[in-house]
């Protein structure tokens, strides 16, 4: 009964954590933080490789999901299979909650070098759950673990756009004036993207990639002067796809 008890307060206090990322979010986006939104912020440090606005609302997808995740968990506290996400996942969550608040924060006040070290720690944060995840149950895909790994490849994308940010902050001019280094970075991500998942092969990782390139294609408008963006982004996004439709074949999917 104690037992029982400790682990429903683990994934409360979690939820009560991931609640106020949540809040924060809300009132960082709406400009309630530094008098400033993250939408101002961002545009005052404009990276050509910054996703079009729409691409943004993967946040609420990705919101919804996580929350959907640790209410089916704690409903369902007693169940054998999740005794793992209590005692080894959840605590990794509710670090990454912190890690969330403390990147909304330091990016709000324009501490984007700050941002550039909590974002990365997000994402290692992140890609660890989902590694642990698939070495406890191989080739099986919970709500959660779809949930992790959209918020992992958005943040994977993120990452880079928020480096590239630092560096327009500290007026590093090459990137702007010389677009191709853009079209080499995205080259360079996606094998890195595709080594990451290989240790935790999760095809939602992928599909989060593929939407933010499309998104960078829609605010380039296709432009000629990005072309050697557009063919890389292009390449990327079909190399990505395939190997989504790979892995997905080769998934069980469970509550």
């Amino acid at each position: 009964m104690a037992k029982k008890m400790s682990k429903k307060l683990s994934v409360s206090m979690s939820m009560l954590l991931y609640i106020i990322t949540v809040i924060v979010n809300t009132l960082s986006a709406r400009g309630f933080i530094n008098n400033s939104s993250q939408k101002a912020v961002s545009a005052s440090f404009p990276t050509t490789i910054t996703p079009a606005g729409y691409a943004f609302s993967i946040w609420g997808v990705i919101y919804i999901m996580l929350f959907a995740s640790l209410i089916i968990l704690f409903l369902r506290i007693q169940r054998e299979d999740n005794f793992f996400v209590v005692e080894k996942l959840i605590p990794l969550f509710s670090l990454s909650c912190v890690f969330n608040i403390a990147w909304t924060f330091a990016f709000s006040y324009r501490l984007i070098w700050l941002s550039v070290i909590f974002i990365i720690a997000l994402l290692t944060t992140v890609i660890i759950m989902l590694n642990k995840s698939q070495k406890e149950k191989p080739n099986t895909l919970s709500l959660f673990d779809i949930s992790l790994g959209i918020y992992a490849g958005w943040l994977f994308v993120a990452t880079i756009v928020n480096i590239s940010a630092f560096f327009v902050s500290i007026n590093f001019d090459m990137l702007e004036t010389h677009k191709i280094i853009y079209a080499i970075i995205v080259a360079l991500a996606v094998p890195l993207g595709l080594f990451l998942n290989k240790s935790f092969r999760n095809p939602f990782f992928h599909f989060a990639i593929i939407w933010a390139f499309i998104a960078i294609m829609v605010a380039t408008n296709f432009a000629s002067g990005f072309m050697p963006l557009f063919i890389v982004l292009v390449a990327g996004s079909t190399v990505l796809t395939i190997m989504a439709i790979i892995e997905i074949r080769k998934v069980n999917f469970k509550p």
